[in-house]
């Protein structure tokens, strides 16, 4: 036996056993089990508390056409409460008649059960999805020592799968609590601070404010982190629901009613996409260092951060390197203002303005100085002098 658990030890185990193989070890049906449960499990373990649960991607729910109670779970992934992966790979469809609007009840004879004054067709039904395996691949066995006749059938495989039931609001199923820590900083100063003054404005006072935090900082920062609620033995993930529009006679949709997601890395980059796809064209019309300048695609930040940081750094370079006045405008330097405006006059140009050099404006007065080969006769320029009232060169006007 392992001399390595003396009785000093302050030591403890969980309930994670993993198969330790030796040579001349009798194997059995149970190690293997074992074996696989150890591995479903601590992958289960890190789905719930690294990832959480709620949909990943995908398994979205239309309506087949939109006068048909038969709505269409799409292909996609989630995850449940207990690590669980439920994987839909094909369309798969739910007949709202034959599981909600038809009731099991007997009918009269050449009623139809379905008929449009079901009183189930009003109400609003959400559709949920649960992880679901069963036992498949019956294969003989063959007892120990028996005959070729002494055989029966076990099943050599377990099927992953899911089911689908639809929920009334009576019947909606509870579903477990992500991670918090309570109430939040925010909700207690809204609902210790917030003061509502006769005259209808509203004002947060600086001492409560203050005292809210110091009491949320305390608590917060003598606090763990929480792990997830335990998961419901039987436990589905809310979809979206549906609802039948009397009005319009066809049945509405809403995915978003009830449905969570696990905040993935593609499903960051999925949002991040959808909001700034397309950016770079604004860029280039508002920020006037990126006019002339190959804005690379905004979605190379979130698809190679590497190159985008590269990107950026070179742009800052080029700028610094520009933060020059350009030659042509350097005739007007140490002239007078009178003189310069003259020059310029000869030159036809109209000085509308002068303005003053500093540290704030310097980099943008240099970059506008950069355009001066770009002015035809008859534009309007500024004299930009120091703060000796010195012209030290022109730039068009703004």
């Amino acid at each position: 036996m392992s001399k390595d658990r003396p009785k000093d030890r302050q030591c403890d185990y969980n309930n994670f056993k993993r198969t330790r193989y030796f040579h001349g070890m009798l194997l059995t049906d149970r190690d293997f089990r074992e074996e696989q449960i150890y591995h479903n499990e601590k992958r289960k373990l890190l789905n719930r508390m690294l990832h959480g649960w709620g949909v990943v991607c995908g398994l979205g729910i239309k309506a087949a056409d939109p006068k048909s109670p038969k709505i269409v779970v799409t292909p996609g992934m989630a995850l449940d409460c207990a690590g669980n992966e439920i994987v839909v790979c094909e369309e798969y469809e739910i007949d709202l008649k034959k599981q909600l609007l038809c009731p099991d009840t007997t009918t009269a004879r050449n009623e139809d059960p379905c008929a449009e004054k079901d009183r189930g067709r009003k109400g609003k039904y959400y559709i949920g999805i649960k992880y679901n395996e069963v036992p498949t691949d019956p294969v003989p066995v063959y007892a120990p020592g028996g005959g070729c006749e002494e055989k029966v059938c076990d099943y050599s495989r377990t099927n992953e799968g899911f089911c689908v039931k639809l929920f009334d609001e009576a019947g909606y199923p509870s579903q477990p609590a992500q991670c918090s820590s309570g109430k939040s900083l925010a909700d207690q100063i809204y609902t210790g601070c917030r003061d509502e003054k006769e005259n209808g404005e509203i004002d947060y006072p600086g001492k409560c404010v203050e005292e809210k935090a110091k009491a949320f900082r305390e608590d917060f920062c003598g606090s763990t982190a929480c792990c997830p609620d335990c998961c419901p033995t039987e436990h589905y993930l809310i979809l979206g629901s549906v609802q039948y529009n009397e009005n319009d006679k066809k049945y509405e949709v809403n995915l978003n009613e009830g449905r969570q997601y696990v905040i993935s890395v593609p499903y960051v980059k999925y949002l991040f996409s959808s909001f700034f796809s397309g950016a770079e064209n604004i860029l280039k019309d508002v920020v006037d260092e990126f006019k002339y300048v190959d804005v690379p695609d905004v979605n190379l930040i979130v698809n190679n951060p590497a190159a985008a940081i590269c990107w950026i750094t070179e742009q800052l370079i080029r700028i610094e390197g520009k933060a020059e006045e350009h030659e042509d405008s350097k005739e007007v330097k140490d002239m007078t203002v009178e003189s310069a405006k003259e020059t310029l006059k000869a030159r036809g140009f109209e000085t509308v303005n002068t303005v003053t050099i500093t540290e704030a404006n310097k980099r943008e007065l240099y970059r506008l100085s950069s355009k001066v080969r770009e002015l035809e006769e008859s534009d309007a320029v500024e004299i930009v002098v120091d703060k000796k009232n010195k012209p030290q060169f022109y730039i068009p006007a703004r």
